[in-house]
C-alpha cells in the first residue's frame, strides 16, 4: 500500500500472499500526530509511527488506487474499486472492522 506525499509516495507493508480474484477490505486512518494505520479486512496490518505531512491544504486532486508526480514514478492499482469512502475524521480501529463485514 502507498500513501502520498508531497515528497513522493510512502510505502506501508502489508502481509503477502492476498486471494487474487477475491474480495478484500482495505481502509486507511490518517490521523495528525499518529500516523498513517492500514487496515485489511478490518485488521491493522501496517502503520507508520509519525506520518509526513500527507493531509496538505492544496490544489492537488485526491486519487484513490493512483499515485501521479512528475518526478517520482506511476503507481497505479491492478483491479476493481468498489465503495471509496472518505470521512472528515480518523475512524477507529471498531469501526474499521465493521466497515469490512
Amino acid at each position: 500500500v502507498k500513501v502520498g506525499q508531497a515528497g513522493g509516495p510512502v510505502s506501508l507493508i502489508t502481509p503477502p500472499g492476498r486471494p487474487t480474484k477475491t474480495w478484500i477490505h482495505v481502509g486507511a486512518v490518517y490521523q495528525s500526530g499518529t500516523g498513517v494505520q492500514i487496515f485489511v479486512d478490518g485488521v491493522s496490518v501496517a502503520n507508520t509511527p509519525s506520518a509526513p505531512a500527507i493531509i496538505e491544504d492544496n490544489a492537488a486532486h485526491l486519487r484513490f488506487g493512483c499515485f501521479h508526480s512528475l518526478t517520482a514514478p506511476n503507481y497505479h492499482f491492478s483491479g476493481i474499486m468498489d465503495d471509496a469512502r472518505l470521512y472528515t475524521r480518523a475512524l477507529s480501529a471498531p469501526e474499521m472492522a465493521a466497515l469490512a463485514q
